[in-house]
């Protein structure tokens, strides 16, 4: 995971931040190409890799997921909701 998409994970992820990824998404347009390439790139290779465990995700973000179907199905749809076409974005209950 590169410095910039784990630092995007511990803020824009987090727990108190999670449901409004409209604004994440704003701060990936408008702010540096490098840094949304950076975070594209890091949410790219982590749902490949399916690198982290829910626990992981946990220590990471206090964000809870039943299971790693679930977190990876989420992080799919933030990353097609912050890099590609879907219009709105996923929600955490």
């Amino acid at each position: 995971m590169n410095d910039q998409f784990q630092k995007f994970v511990e803020v824009g992820l987090h727990v108190e931040q999670v449901n409004d990824l409209e604004s994440m998404k704003e701060v990936l347009e408008a702010g540096s190409a490098d840094y949304a390439a950076a975070v594209k790139k890091g949410m790219q290779e982590l749902i490949a890799k399916r690198s982290l465990s829910v626990d992981d995700w946990f220590h990471q973000t206090y964000v809870s997921f039943d299971d790693e179907d679930e977190l990876y199905s989420y992080l799919q749809a933030a990353y097609d909701y912050l890099f590609g076409s879907r219009s709105e974005p996923p929600e955490i209950d």
